[in-house]
């Protein structure tokens, strides 16, 4: 098994995955509002980078460099408005 595919069982892959399954199947049903809606983008971020890259190895940098940036502004957008 190469590296690319290892990083499938990374425990950030991991809890990525089990967040957005928790999220999307108890979390939003129950709450459904702002904090529910972020928490999946977050996941989803943090999940679909690993899964390309291990379809696209050769390609893993210029997949997981547009993720990391996009992070930035999650902490903004959860910021409350006035």
């Amino acid at each position: 098994m190469n590296a690319a595919k290892r990083n499938l069982g990374h425990p950030v892959f991991l809890l990525s995955v089990l967040l957005l399954l928790l999220n999307d199947w108890l979390l939003k049903p129950l709450f459904h509002n702002d904090l529910t809606g972020k928490l999946s983008d977050l996941a989803g971020l943090f999940a679909f980078p690993f899964f390309l890259s291990a379809f696209f190895p050769a390609h893993k940098r210029t997949i997981q460099l547009p993720s990391t940036w996009s992070l930035l502004p999650v902490p903004l957008r959860l910021w409350p408005h006035r």
